[in-house]
């Protein structure tokens, strides 16, 4: 047991403590011994001949928090770790092409993608066994850490012929899963056949798709918006505002604060996570906004506000720039900022306010939240909206208005005495890609509201963003602050950043922003473009893993960089001397047809540049022999 103690202790000064990513330095203090990604971790690997447990996460994760508290800062786990395995961890917002890959190894096996992933290869870096969160001691059949290290590092010495048929397999399946398809003639029924697959699985009651609440991606509900507008079929925009309506009403909103919440893998609403991304902050207020430009209804206008006063208000960077996240972790503990109890609002509010307030906020003596086992306080309530307005204030017997007002000023006491608290921390990695989101949300906004101030921020965060991302040669880095070392740009930096020039430009009119456009459409080409296809890879050479480098067209929580990509070509191939670029368009719609034919509803991004490529052909009156699949 001395030599158990010593091995831990020996470890206090990790290796993680230079780098600059909170993930990372949040690690630095476990008894576990942490390699960033790196050749050295491989280099130290081969040399001792012992396996490499990968660990991919985030800093605004709650099961990333989980696992690191029931194994990474547990001492006999982390001495089993640290005497068979050599560690290392990566932060799959620095490293999203690492996160890509081993994600569809998990999803090839069969098993849900998710954070954190935990990848076990071998010295040479191959993997032979990938999962996502493993828990401590082994229960109901699920292998836990303190058995799955020793089994492993026998099998590695024992039978090392049986992990290498392991890595063949795996690494077969990962290059499979990004492998090119041939295309297949696709017909204009795809977009009715992913609108059919959305209505087939809505669920009314939450608003969600599929099992309750599962709420949809913002792009998702973009595409049936889009859909309703040009087909005219009411069920999609029904879905659609159902949808909004109960996501604004739901825990995953913050209803003093405003701004969402991320929805955790249960896709229960009162058992979220209470961490807080741009990139959903984005996404959804670009959602509610094209809600309002099609029904007009200030309930829209009025969320996507409160979604952007939020971002403006807390995620703001002093350069201008948008961080990555706000963590539900503060010094009171884990969303203890956002819970209340029945006594801290009877204290708070008179009584009228605090029955008014019980109501509509669903609060409960015992506590509403489903998370028992992780709130920081016992009688814990999260905040939601248990009717509409229109609905409350019927039972009532008061005006709508009234009960808003009433509303209003219990939120702002609410607001009030939640500010004293501690807040929660900040994930300051300002990231590229997710700036680009947050640009095009500003200019939808401001094309819609017509508030100055949303296109005063995004051309400063364009001039922040494009003034410290740029290298020498002109090229995108993916990460401005957060980073030890500069990353160069990803597809996603460079596509989502093309459309937001694009759209600067539509409603700026300034041509400076088209040119910077069409210059960074170029480079993204050059660097990413496959060979005899229209293609393109998540990373430029010498990235990737597992000999692959990716190329992935699926959208999941955000819009790919294909997709993106598809929508840039069609818009920049109509502007002057550039039509070979709407040509590559429909190379790429001929290039991923089997895919989308395959699984449409998940690919509802890439379908809206489809049908934006159609529209030009209806437009022009003829029809590119690229596209006689259409």
């Amino acid at each position: 047991m001395t030599a158990f103690k010593q091995n831990v202790s020996a470890l206090s000064n990790s290796r993680l403590a230079g780098e600059a990513s909170p993930h990372l330095l949040r690690h630095a203090e476990d008894p576990v011994d942490w390699l960033p990604w790196g050749e050295e971790a491989f280099e130290i690997a081969r040399r001792t001949n012992k396996v490499i447990f990968l660990s991919i996460g985030s800093y605004a994760c709650r099961p990333c928090r989980v696992m690191s508290g029931e194994c990474f800062k547990d001492t006999r786990a982390a001495w089993m770790l640290n005497e068979n395995m050599i560690c290392v961890m990566v932060d799959r917002e620095e490293r999203p092409d690492l996160d890509r890959i081993f994600q569809s190894a998990v999803q090839a096996g069969g098993q849900p993608a998710g954070c954190p992933l935990s990848v076990f290869m071998t010295p040479k870096g191959k993997p032979f066994m990938v999962c996502t969160r493993i828990p401590r001691d082994s229960v109901q059949g699920r292998e836990g850490m303190i058995d799955l290290i020793p089994r492993i590092a026998r099998m590695w010495k024992e039978r090392p012929d049986e992990i290498h048929i392991l890595t063949g397999k795996i690494t077969h399946m990962i290059k499979q899963r990004h492998a090119l398809k041939p295309g297949i003639p696709l017909d204009e029924d795809v977009f009715d056949r992913a609108y059919a697959d959305f209505a087939y699985n809505f669920e009314p009651v939450s608003g969600g798709f599929g099992d309750p609440p599962r709420y949809p991606t913002p792009h998702n509900l973009l595409f049936l918006l889009d859909y309703f507008d040009r087909t005219g079929r009411g069920a999609a925009l029904i879905m659609s505002e159902r949808a909004l309506t109960r996501m604004r009403m739901a825990g995953i909103y913050d209803q003093l604060g405003f701004g969402f919440h991320r929805v955790n893998p249960e896709n229960k609403d009162l058992s979220h996570d209470f961490d807080k991304m741009l990139v959903d902050q984005a996404m959804f207020a670009t959602a509610y906004t094209a809600a309002y430009e099609i029904t007009e209804r200030d309930f829209y206008k009025q969320v996507a506000v409160e979604i952007l006063d939020y971002a403006l208000r807390e995620l703001l960077s002093p350069e201008n720039a948008f961080y990555s996240a706000q963590s539900g972790e503060s010094e009171d503990g884990y969303g203890r900022y956002y819970l209340w109890t029945e006594h801290e609002l009877k204290d708070l509010l008179t009584t009228e306010e605090f029955e008014l307030a019980g109501r509509m906020f669903g609060i409960r003596t015992e506590g509403n939240s489903l998370n028992a086992n992780f709130a920081p306080v016992s009688g814990a309530n999260i905040l939601h909206l248990q009717q509409t307005y229109e609905d409350a204030a019927r039972e009532m017997d008061l005006k709508v208005n009234d009960l808003k007002t009433a509303i209003e000023k219990i939120r702002i006491k609410m607001l009030g005495a939640r500010n004293q608290r501690s807040k929660p921390v900040m994930d300051e990695k300002i990231l590229c890609n997710q700036n680009a989101l947050m640009i095009m949300a500003l200019c939808r906004a401001f094309k819609a509201f017509g508030n100055p101030v949303y296109l005063e921020q995004a051309q400063k965060s364009a001039a922040c963003i494009l003034g410290s991302l740029q290298a020498r040669k002109g090229e995108l880095l993916h990460c401005l602050r957060g980073v030890r070392e500069p990353i160069p740009g990803f597809l996603d930096d460079y596509s989502f950043m093309v459309r937001a020039l694009i759209e600067l430009y539509e409603v700026s009119g300034d041509k400076e922003y088209l040119k910077k456009a069409l210059k960074l459409n170029r480079t993204m080409l050059d660097i990413f473009k496959v060979k005899r296809d229209m293609g393109l890879y998540i990373c430029r050479e010498g990235y990737g893993a597992a000999g692959t480098r990716p190329i992935v067209v699926r959208d999941e929580s955000l819009p790919s960089g294909i997709s993106m990509a598809l929508h840039n070509l069609v818009y920049l191939g109509r502007t002057p001397r550039n039509k070979h670029l709407f040509k590559m368009a429909g190379d790429m719609c001929r290039t991923f047809s089997r895919d989308v034919s395959t699984q449409p509803v998940e690919h509802t991004w890439f379908l809206a540049g489809m049908q934006k490529v159609l529209d030009h052909q209806l437009v022009t009156g003829r029809r590119s022999p690229l596209l006689s699949m259409f």
